[in-house]
């Protein structure tokens, strides 16, 4: 692969290039596969990527172009390469914005105390202490820890510099019940090692695979069509996706945000702040694609919008003197309730979880469900819960229970009265 310096060099050199933004990115892994519980493969690997987003003004008006550089790639293509896209740039001009400048510095650095490998094992090991069951097992596990670094530079003479660490492993847990096997799927990444809440995390998916091979038909029970019905884990991630895509210079200035500053989102008083950081969220980031370094900024409190996020591009556009920047990891802060002693149901796994932040629909088919009658749980499957994220969200409630996800800390469980359940 060409040095980034040389590459550098290159850019400079052409006179038609009027900035340029430059992101390299290191990636060590090692990775094991398994079938049940025996190693099929073990494995490292090394990339590395070099991506360089070419800007070409006309007049008052600015293109852009992608061009990603390959290790085939000597001095004369990248040349090629630069050229092609310049000619690119100025055949789809967008009204002038400029990039990031004098940004405070970031060189985030992680301390690895064991090599790869030797944690990729010990998560193995945590991952193999839950599957213990008689009727259930793991049929297949892949295990990923990686070390990554980005670095950043770009013609205002921005450099940026971090290094991140994650764990990833995907498992299919299955559940016999002597006639039938029924499957479930478990993506599980976290930025530290936690041997307890793998076990744990594996230890709850082949449970809710028992309850899925129990799971009644809804037409079997009779339940309120007003029950309670809590979401957590992929459908809880979407729906801060949701409120934060609302929060952005973007969806301000394209007029796609269903909220403006000040307007009420919900009755319910929480608090979103989005961060370049949290500890467990893996998606965490100190800077983003335009080099903006990150801290925190609070964008809904006490229910109410209050500020915006998002990229220099839109932030220009919205004629914001110092855009926030484009973050991708939140808290929610809210009062929990107290949910427990009356009927519920808590939905463990859409089919295919969906919310389409124009119209609002979020929900989908059930897989697994749970319906706490007043007394005892019956597993539930093969229903479809629906809803309008936009007029729930006004009276949902949060449970006391927390967690932490690939980009959101704060109550596990969503809380929403009046869906669609059928």
């Amino acid at each position: 692969m060409i040095r980034v310096e040389t590459l550098i060099n290159l850019i400079q050199g052409n006179v038609d290039i009027s900035a340029y933004e430059l992101t390299h990115i290191t990636k060590r892994s090692s990775e094991l596969f398994f079938v049940k519980k025996g190693m099929e493969l073990n494995r490292a690997t090394n990339t590395e990527d070099i991506s360089i987003v070419v800007y070409a003004d006309v007049e008052d008006k600015r293109g852009i172009s992608n061009v990603t550089i390959t290790s085939a790639d000597d001095e004369t293509i990248v040349q090629e390469k630069l050229k092609q896209a310049v000619k690119k740039a100025k055949t789809a001009l967008n009204p002038y914005f400029p990039l990031a400048e004098k940004q405070p510095v970031v060189d985030n650095r992680v301390n690895l105390n064991e090599d790869l490998n030797t944690t990729a094992l010990k998560v193995a090991d945590a991952i193999s202490k839950a599957d213990s069951f008689k009727d259930g097992q793991l049929n297949a596990t892949e295990i990923f820890v990686s070390f990554v670094t980005r670095e950043f530079y770009n013609s205002n003479d921005v450099k940026q510099r971090e290094e991140k660490f994650s764990i990833e492993f995907e498992t299919i847990p299955t559940w016999s019940d002597g006639k039938e096997e029924y499957e479930l799927y478990k993506y599980y990444r976290n930025n530290h090692f936690d041997a307890e809440n793998i076990t744990e995390e594996v230890n709850a998916i082949l449970t809710l695979s028992k309850y899925r091979s129990e799971a009644k038909k809804l037409s079997e029970i009779t339940i309120s069509k007003d029950v309670p019905v809590l979401m957590y884990g992929e459908m809880a991630s979407l729906i801060v996706k949701n409120l934060e895509d609302n929060g952005t210079y973007r969806a301000d200035v394209t007029h796609s945000s269903h909220y403006s500053i000040g307007s009420v989102v919900s009755n319910a008083p929480f608090d979103l702040t989005v961060f370049g950081g949290i500890d467990g969220c893996s998606a965490s980031k100190g800077f983003d694609e335009n080099g903006v370094a990150l801290s925190q900024k609070k964008i809904i409190e006490e229910g109410k919008m209050v500020a915006r996020f998002g990229d220099i591009r839109f932030g220009h556009y919205a004629n914001v003197a110092n855009p926030a920047g484009n973050y991708s990891v939140a808290k929610v802060e809210a009062e929990g309730l107290e949910y427990k002693n009356k009927p519920y149901i808590v939905i463990d796994h859409f089919s295919a979880p969906q919310l389409e932040t124009a119209s609002g629909y979020f929900g989908g088919e059930v897989r697994l469900a749970r319906y706490f009658d007043g007394e005892k749980m019956i597993p539930l499957t093969s229903f479809t819960v629906t809803g309008n994220i936009y007029e729930a969200v006004k009276s949902v409630r949060f449970s006391k229970e927390q967690t932490t996800t690939t980009n959101y800390q704060g109550p596990k469980y969503f809380i929403f009265d009046h869906l669609n359940i059928v």
